[in-house]
């Protein structure tokens, strides 16, 4: 009977203490983003487009003979006219020089995506009860005083 009640004691003394109490909590953030990528590409491409020429040739009733044939020629820039007069025809000759161009062909291409990211935090919170000077003062001397009853009365009785 008497061990029963020194263990009880003592389990009624370590279970009063004070203790700490850690409360967990955590914190989701999820994030949705959506972006768009967009690139532009330049392609260089030459066109040449191929000269061409026309003639034609018209008999003239009305000219006669002539012994030297007469031939007038006009230029510009890409293009050459010939003019010739014969016997009895006129003769016209058109030349054209072939033309070169440069195009730039754009490629616009876009690109949708979706981010989809989410983060987890996970935040122990400890609670401390604040606990003033004097009072853990009376509470050593609470303790200094139980620990001398026990004490006392097991002497007394002789264990």
């Amino acid at each position: 009977m008497k061990n029963i009640l020194q263990v009880v004691v003592v389990f009624l003394m370590v279970s009063s203490g004070c203790s700490r109490r850690t409360v967990p909590s955590s914190e989701v953030q999820r994030k949705d983003s959506v972006g768009v990528r967009e690139s532009i590409s330049f392609q260089d491409t030459t066109v040449i487009i191929a000269a061409d020429s026309a003639s034609i040739s018209l008999p003239l009733a009305l000219a006669g003979d002539t012994a030297k044939p007469v031939i007038v020629t006009t230029s510009s820039k890409k293009a050459r006219i010939t003019l010739t007069l014969s016997s009895n025809k006129v003769e016209a000759k058109c030349y054209c020089d072939s033309t070169e161009a440069k195009l730039k062909n754009t490629i616009k291409e876009r690109n949708y995506f979706r981010m989809l990211s989410e983060a987890v935090s996970h935040t122990n919170i400890v609670v401390e009860k604040y606990i003033p000077w004097w009072a853990k003062a009376l509470s050593w001397t609470g303790a200094v005083y139980l620990t001398a009853t026990v004490m006392f009365i097991a002497f007394k009785l002789k264990v």
